[in-house]
């Protein structure tokens, strides 16, 4: 059998006791005989700290541990360990045969050679599982006979059960240890095979989930990135993705419980470190019918938008016709305040940046109205000249410096003008015969999607693919005012629509297709708003109550 061992731990650690090739079995024979030939004896000198390590020099103080050693001990102090090469967990916990292991790992390769790792104080396998090279399997520690915390590791011939060394032996002199076989260090040294370290895991609440990203390890490790591990703390749930994924989803997390994430990477030979720890996040609970009251007084159906995970900004017509606003810091609701102006619409709101608002109204001239905020203030209100609006606006942005601002024209076709950072272009018509205001997002660059209703009152939808705009293509349903729409993420939209008696309705592209309209629930006196503040994986819900007060849900 050739070299088959790789690291058993992250990166160079200090050795503190060797292999005794002498008398590996843990009997004291007076003498410590390490691969490389080096002798130490009792009669050179005893170290007064630890009577099982001898000096190699007569007098001297160049101890080696210990006398009758069968294994390596490396000075890891609460740390991964990693499975050296890949086979199946043999013991997981207390050794039947020697308890002085303390928490062991035992895994048999199936080549006739078996590893250990003891005196573990966590062990995360199990008897009879697969493990792969450079997977984690525990955290070193201090149980069983030992002295303080590190990793023992030992190499076994299977059958018969017999101690051997991992580095052989190199000594000039016959090996005193006639078991041994050789070096079964893959590089002849134990290295790091596997990539190294992801960067920037994020994570961000779901329903009872989270949605985890990162970006690639610096060193693939000599080979391709093959897949990426996701693990959470506490309940260490994994999910594996494929090496050209940057984001998983891990399911199955328990609402009100407050998670974080590391991220590995491996490749054909073996798994990386793990990444740094994700921010914390506090999976949402599922949708049960019930929603939050954010107050106020609407004479209007709400807006909202965000521009950060754990940030929503909600905006509404009060009963003084003016536009109010409140917002969400991932703590708490702020109280209303009022941005001023004169409304004849509902209002429509875009994060075009992080800390970057747009919002758009109809004004009683009947021209749309635009305030801005930078960040730190809102701007004045800016009037768009050369087309009078007969609904409520709409506007998505898919860069920074692009907003693309709808609405229904007089003759009930869809009107569009883009800003492109410097300057905004003539209104155009894209057709259609709306019989409401539009609704517009965009999940991608160089994307938007906008809806409306049809004249018969069913949902109807055009896009702009990046080259042109599509035709128009009817939705289904029954709607009783304008849609909402969200993006949860790349080639995701989100459509809220309230049907008839008021009730709330949704559908969904979901990549590839449409789902059926599905029922939410509800009477509500407005249209809805919707906005995804949680990343791809929730979309925040206002709606307009008929005690006229905001109310808000999240659903998955």
């Amino acid at each position: 059998m050739g070299p088959f061992l790789s690291r058993p731990y992250w990166n160079p650690h200090a050795v503190n006791s060797v292999f005794d090739h002498c008398n590996p079995d843990y009997r004291r024979d007076g003498r410590i005989c390490e691969f490389d030939g080096t002798v130490a004896n009792q009669g050179n000198g005893v170290d007064p700290s630890f009577p099982a390590g001898y000096a190699i020099t007569p007098g001297g103080t160049d101890y080696v541990y210990y006398d009758g050693h069968n294994g390596w001990d490396l000075a890891l102090w609460y740390e991964p360990v990693l499975a050296a090469a890949p086979g199946t967990v043999a013991t997981a916990g207390a050794d039947p045969n020697n308890g002085g292991f303390g928490q062991t790992i035992t895994i048999d390769h199936g080549n006739g050679f078996t590893t250990r790792y003891a005196h573990l104080s966590d062990i995360w396998v199990r008897p009879g599982q697969a493990v792969g090279r450079g997977q984690q399997i525990g955290v070193s520690g201090n149980t069983g006979n030992s002295t303080g915390p590190h990793l023992h590791f030992g190499l076994y011939i299977t059958n018969p059960w017999t101690a051997i060394d991992p580095w052989g032996w190199s000594g000039s002199a016959p090996d005193p240890w006639p078991s041994d076989s050789g070096n079964y260090w893959l590089t002849g040294n134990p290295e790091n095979f596997g990539p190294s370290a992801p960067s920037g895991a994020a994570a961000a609440a779901g329903v009872g989930s989270a949605w985890v990203s990162w970006s690639p390890p610096a060193s693939s490790g000599g080979s391709p990135i093959a897949s990426y591990t996701v693990m959470s703390s506490p309940g260490r749930l994994t999910v594996t993705v494929g090496g050209g994924a940057t984001s998983a989803l891990v399911r199955g997390l328990s609402p009100g419980t407050a998670y974080s994430f590391n991220v590995s990477a491996s490749n054909a030979l073996s798994a990386g470190p793990a990444s740094p720890t994700s921010n914390s996040v506090v999976p949402i609970a599922p949708f049960n019918g019930a929603w939050d009251d954010l107050g106020g007084i609407l004479t209007s159906a709400p807006a909202a938008a965000s521009w950060a995970p754990g940030r929503q900004d909600a905006f509404v017509r009060g009963n003084d016709n003016a536009l109010w606003h409140r917002w969400w810091d991932g703590g708490g609701w702020s109280g209303w305040e009022s941005l001023g102006g004169v409304l004849t619409s509902d209002p429509a709101v875009v994060a075009r940046a992080a800390g970057r608002l747009e919002v758009f109204v109809r004004g009683t001239d009947g021209a749309i109205w635009q305030r801005s905020w930078d960040g730190s203030l809102w701007g004045q209100w800016l009037r768009h000249d050369g087309m009078p609006a007969s609904s409520t606006p709409a506007v998505a942005t898919w860069a920074p410096d692009r907003l693309d601002l709808f609405v229904r024209g007089g003759d009930n076709t869809l009107r569009h003008r883009s800003w492109n950072g410097q300057d905004w272009g003539a209104w155009e018509s894209l057709g259609g015969v709306l019989g409401s205001g539009p609704a517009a997002v965009s999940w991608g660059g160089n994307r938007m999607d906008v809806f409306a209703n049809a004249p018969d009152g069913s949902l109807t939808h055009t896009w702009w693919d990046g080259t042109r705009w599509q035709g128009w293509e009817g939705g289904g349903g029954i709607l009783s005012a304008a849609p909402a729409v969200a993006s949860q993420g790349r080639d995701r939209i989100e459509v809220l629509a309230r049907g008839q008696g008021g009730v709330l309705y949704r559908r969904r592209w979901m990549v590839t297709g449409w789902t059926a309209w599905e029922f939410v629930g509800g009477r509500w006196a407005t249209a809805p708003a919707a906005s995804s503040q949680q990343g791809p994986l929730t979309v925040d819900v206002f709606e307009t109550g008929a005690d006229q007060r905001m109310k808000h849900a999240v659903l998955d």
